[in-house]
């Protein structure tokens, strides 16, 4: 972002359990504690928002609709926390590496 004038632009937004392969930035700024643990020291830093699993978020009451809605204000609320102006990127991915074990 500093070529074209935003330096303050550093942070980045994910989804905890993420996981976005194994390159240094690329495990910074994934959510699977496990995986970042023995690099962490090294990484760079993002802010996580919560997973995006409707099957064991979404609430009896919620609606579909309903549960993507608040996941949404989840990322909305955190861009407010920690300041538009600092964001560089939010990173989600389109399926979800489940824990090791997990039945499915």
């Amino acid at each position: 972002m500093i070529e074209i004038g935003q330096p303050e632009r550093t942070r980045f937004i994910s989804r905890r359990q993420s996981y976005h392969r194994n390159t240094l930035g690329a495990l910074g700024t994934g959510g699977n504690l496990r995986r970042r643990e023995p690099f962490d020291p090294v990484m760079v830093s993002a802010s996580r928002i919560d997973a995006c699993f409707e099957y064991r978020g979404r609430a009896d009451q919620e609606s579909p609709y309903e549960y993507g809605q608040r996941v949404a204000n989840g990322l909305e609320k955190e861009l407010l926390r920690i300041g538009p102006e600092t964001v560089i990127g939010f990173l989600a991915e389109p399926v979800v590496d489940r824990p090791r074990g997990a039945d499915g």
